[in-house]
């Protein structure tokens, strides 16, 4: 409902967020900031969630790294193919 609301007033007020861009930058870098923080704190308070974060760990790391790998092995092999 916040983004909804948030993509209706910029609808309606395109030039009040233009003019207050600068600003806008700042309070979101803010509050993505207060989110991690806070979500670190429930984090670090649950111990069943800090003892599972070594498995959760490579799990993640194998869920964002391979798709990465592979998108730029196949860029790499795209490009190649076209230059030769």
């Amino acid at each position: 409902m916040a983004l909804g609301a948030g993509i209706g007033l910029g609808v309606i007020l395109p030039k009040a967020v233009q003019k207050g861009e600068g600003l806008i930058r700042v309070l979101l870098g803010v509050l993505v900031a207060a989110l991690l923080f806070l979500m670190g704190l429930k984090i670090g308070s649950d111990r069943e969630v800090l003892s599972a974060l070594p498995s959760l760990g490579i799990k993640s790391l194998a869920m964002g790294g391979l798709p990465l790998i592979c998108s730029v092995l196949l860029v790499w092999l795209y490009t190649r193919r076209r230059k030769g």
